[in-house]
């Protein structure tokens, strides 16, 4: 049973709005919001928000704060950016905020952001729905981040409206505030202050944007100081990444029942830093983790579960196999049938790799007689469609799940799991709160906690008294680097320990005499760069190359690394540089090759990253069901199939807990512009 539309394999290239931008005329394309002016900057082919970034002489980091729902790494052509403006403003009107409009064909027109509905953007500029419809063909079926809504000439360009008198004070509000923050640090309730201010978005309030609080009502609180009667109720301090689903869990009350007893929750989503009210009848968790019920019945659905021993699957059942992962069909569904594109949606076309390597992987594992049918479940990136997923007679009966990707929706797939005892696979995701209570969880990706734990133990082990870690002075990391000076300072004894040199430095732009200075010896020395930030990272980068012809230098970085585009390949190669991944090609290997002649064949494309884990994943983890059952993982120690570029070291988090992949590469880019791998286990 495919729960998708296979129609989605057929589409190809993705086509999406194009926009021309003058840099030399910027100064007459810009918006004012929220008081501060900026450039839109519509997305090319090619371009990356390293290079925008230093077109307009803007900093990077200015760019991402403007633009918080923007992944750096992944930047959608087509898609609107707003770009700080360099000089300053004076409002010409103090008392109000105002918008313009950017023109187009003499209608104002509005870029639609991540998130946006028509819905929505009707009530930011007063007008209808239906006027949206009748000058924009097809947004009533579907919108695009990044796509240009033509509005009517009477739209309201004033989008927020600031009247200053004796009854009301303005907050100006702060990064990571939210309405309900704001509520209770002025005594208010929620209500009110939606009331007050029914053009703001509770959802993403702007930064510096301006909220009306009643002077009346004005009782400033410096925290949450609630004084409820604990007899009746008890209330809880929402926290960053909890959810309805994690709270219902926790205090073993039902999402209805939340809802119920916080009607706010029925229009929005969960913010942190609200305070929930929660009947008491419902007793406070001793632990942070959710509360799952363990089934008291030794045999769940007629199956037995078997002892802690690895066992041999005596029959060759059929394997019910479900691959939970967000396809968006609901939005490329609308594309096939609308006709105006013939592409997959951008956000889907890793998912339908990662399907498209599974198939293979079957496709191999039916020769070796596996009997197996597969479920194929679109959770649209939704946590209502998974709990929907979830209630499905089809996914009661499967053997394994695969997926999904996203950690919010694994959660709430992995407890329903357990109420079945089905092996559940987190494929891509590195959280590992799923794992803390079902034995019968796997994540395949290392968390970042082994990441860490792993590097530091490699880099301790290296004989050299010269080490050098640069960090970016505007993001600290705060564990990381003394765990690894703690480990680095155990190397050495009291007698030798005035051998080492060990630095660590803030590098911000503009230090870098003082940052090449630290290279002054002939001495190996090892650096280490702790940071994700590709802009940070490449201008460090380009920067130590330049002394890679006096200085023998050896370099540490994160696995991300090697997808940045603004770093040469030279430089990793020139530093000697090291970087941990979770897969290795392995192109020459007759299996490799094999693979890819096949889904040349398949799929006429080459396959990607994803279609290789596709494939390795599934013949991993289905071919363990099929020679020891659902309870394979007592038996990991006798399963090494023969994959194409990953490999599996799963190892207990705790015990009475899932399993976390241990296994690692270390790529070294060698100077002589070869790459060799050591496996760290």
């Amino acid at each position: 049973m495919i729960r998708i539309s296979l129609s989605i394999l057929l589409l190809s290239t993705f086509i999406s709005l194009k926009g021309q931008h003058d840099i030399s005329g910027r100064k007459h394309n810009t918006v004012v919001i929220a008081g501060k002016r900026y450039v839109i900057h519509i997305v090319k082919r090619g371009e990356t928000l390293f290079n925008i970034s230093k077109v307009y002489d803007v900093a990077y980091d200015s760019i991402t704060k403007a633009n918080p729902f923007v992944i750096p790494a992944a930047l959608e052509i087509g898609s609107a950016l707003k770009i700080p403006y360099n000089e300053p403003i004076v409002p010409a009107e103090p008392k109000k905020t105002q918008v313009v409009l950017p023109f187009e064909d003499s209608l104002p027109i509005h870029i639609v952001k991540p998130g946006e509905t028509v819905f929505r953007i009707s009530l930011l500029y007063n007008i209808k729905p239906a006027d949206i419809f009748a000058l924009n063909p097809g947004s009533d079926i579907s919108i695009q981040p990044g796509q240009k809504l033509k509005l009517p000439k009477h739209a309201d360009d004033e989008i927020v409206e600031i009247e200053h008198d004796a009854d009301y004070i303005y907050h100006t509000v702060q990064d990571n505030e939210n309405l309900s923050n704001i509520a209770q640090r002025y005594g208010l309730k929620l209500k009110i202050l939606q009331k007050l201010n029914p053009k703001v978005d509770a959802n993403k309030l702007e930064t510096n944007s301006k909220i009306k609080i009643p002077k009346h009502k004005v009782e400033v609180q410096t925290g949450i100081s609630i004084q409820p009667d604990t007899s009746t109720w008890h209330y809880h301090l929402v926290k960053p990444k909890e959810t309805l689903f994690g709270l219902s869990k926790l205090y073993e009350i039902t999402q209805t029942e939340i809802k119920k007893y916080n009607p706010a929750l029925n229009e929005r989503e969960l913010l942190s830093g609200e305070v929930l009210k929660l009947p008491v009848m419902v007793s406070k968790p001793e632990t942070t983790s959710p509360i799952v019920e363990i089934a008291k019945d030794t045999a769940i659905q007629g199956k037995a579960i078997s002892t802690n021993k690895c066992l041999p699957n005596p029959k060759n059942d059929k394997i019910r196999i479900g691959l939970i992962l967000p396809f968006y069909t609901n939005v490329n569904d609308t594309i096939a049938q609308t006709g105006t594109f013939t592409q997959v949606f951008s956000r889907s076309k890793q998912f339908i790799e990662f399907y498209q390597g599974l198939l293979l992987a079957l496709k191999d594992l039916k020769e070796n007689k596996l009997v197996a049918e597969l479920y194929v479940f679109d959770s649209q990136n939704d946590q209502g469609v998974v709990q929907e997923i979830c209630n499905s007679r089809e996914f009661k009966e499967l053997d394994l799940i695969i997926g999904p990707a996203f950690s919010r929706n694994i959660e709430i797939v992995s407890s329903e799991a357990k109420k079945y005892n089905i092996p559940i696979v987190s494929p891509l995701s590195t959280d590992e709160t799923f794992l803390n209570d079902y034995e019968n969880a796997f994540m395949v990706s290392p968390s970042q906690k082994v990441q860490e734990e792993e590097s530091i133990r490699f880099i301790s082990s290296l004989k050299s008294n010269n080490y050098v870690v640069v960090f970016d002075g505007n993001q600290y990391d705060s564990t990381y680097i003394p765990k690894l000076k703690q480990q680095i300072f155990s190397q050495f004894t009291p007698s030798t320990i005035h051998n080492l040199k060990y630095t660590e430095f803030a590098y911000f732009k503009g230090g870098e005499t003082q940052l090449l200075e630290l290279f002054s010896t002939n001495d190996t020395t090892v650096i280490i760069i702790p940071s994700n930030d590709q802009a940070f990272v490449s201008d460090i980068v380009a920067r130590l190359n330049t002394l890679t012809s006096q200085r023998n230098l050896i370099l540490f970085g994160q696995p991300r690394w090697s997808r940045f585009e603004n770093i040469k390949l030279e430089f990793f190669h020139n530093l000697n540089t090291h970087l941990f991944a979770l897969s290795f090609p392995k192109y020459s290997e007759p299996q490799v090759v094999e693979f890819i002649s096949k889904y040349r064949a398949f799929y006429n494309t080459e396959p990607q990253p994803r279609a290789y884990e596709g494939y390795d994943i599934t013949k991993y983890f289905v071919e363990a069901i099929q020679k020891f059952g659902k309870d394979f993982r007592y038996c990991l120690d006798e399963h090494h199939p023969n994959l194409l570029h990953m490999q599996f070291l799963l190892r207990q988090l705790k015990s009475g807990s899932g399993y976390i992949n241990h296994h690692l590469f270390l790529v070294h880019y060698q100077s002589n512009f070869e790459r060799s791998v050591i496996t760290i286990e």
